[in-house]
């Protein structure tokens, strides 16, 4: 499961921190970009529309931002992406190759009387050593895909943490196009299926990226809230 364990790491790892210190230029506004897992920090670059690039051979960053709002019924949440180069997914999951290099994350206000005990226990780990006054309490991440991927939504595989989220790979052919991908995902039906109630505040988002060779080269911007564009027929 160590695949698996590196992606969720991403979020989860920055929330879980006891001390945490951002190295010198870890500012890329409105971004916050944090080395991961004890490994280097991949080099970051603040694009327009308040975007981020993200590259490097080797290494791991989280890069958090905040985007605060209440969903509607029909609340989506579009972005879009690109990557120029990826790494191979040498290190397959047991269950077969799940993607961990690129993932958007998104992270919703906790309320206790929504969450099960077992889940109350996970956040309450996650408050406890958080350097964050107020850690968000549900996740929802949705993975850039790699070749024989398996696509859909993913439990977080610790049992301790697998009450606070889903992960979402998306299609392959999503990534199949060059240059920039726009990405549109209905935020706040996604928090229902997962969660079986209407969305929390929405508090921030975060882009996780692990690079290897041959290199990751990955750029997000136009993170944004709107209203959902009707359902096709």
């Amino acid at each position: 499961m160590r695949v698996w364990n590196l992606v969720v790491a991403g979020l989860v790892g920055v929330l879980l921190a006891p001390t945490l210190t951002p190295p010198a230029g870890a500012e890329v506004l409105p971004w916050r970009v944090l080395p991961l897992d004890d490994q280097p920090s991949l080099q970051a670059h603040g694009l327009a529309e308040g975007g981020l690039r993200l590259h490097g051979t080797a290494g791991a960053t989280l890069a958090v931002r905040s985007l605060a709002g209440w969903l509607a019924a029909e609340t989506c949440l579009s972005w879009r992406w690109r990557v120029d180069a990826l790494p191979m997914q040498s290190d397959p999951d047991e269950a077969g190759k799940l993607p961990r290099s690129l993932a958007l994350w998104v992270g919703f206000r906790a309320e206790a009387e929504r969450m099960t005990l077992a889940h109350r226990y996970a956040y309450g780990l996650v408050r406890f050593r958080s350097p964050l006054p107020d850690p968000p309490g549900f996740l929802l991440a949705y993975a850039w895909p790699v070749p024989g991927a398996p696509s859909g939504w993913q439990g977080l595989p610790q049992a301790w943490l697998g009450p606070m989220g889903r992960l979402r790979v998306l299609p392959a052919e999503n990534a199949a196009q060059p240059g920039w991908v726009e990405q549109t995902v209905r935020l706040a039906a996604d928090f229902q299926a997962a969660f079986g109630g209407p969305p929390t505040q929405v508090m921030l988002v975060a882009l996780r990226a692990e690079a290897g060779l041959p290199g990751l080269d990955a750029a997000v911007d136009s993170v944004r809230l709107h209203r959902c564009p009707p359902r096709p027929g």
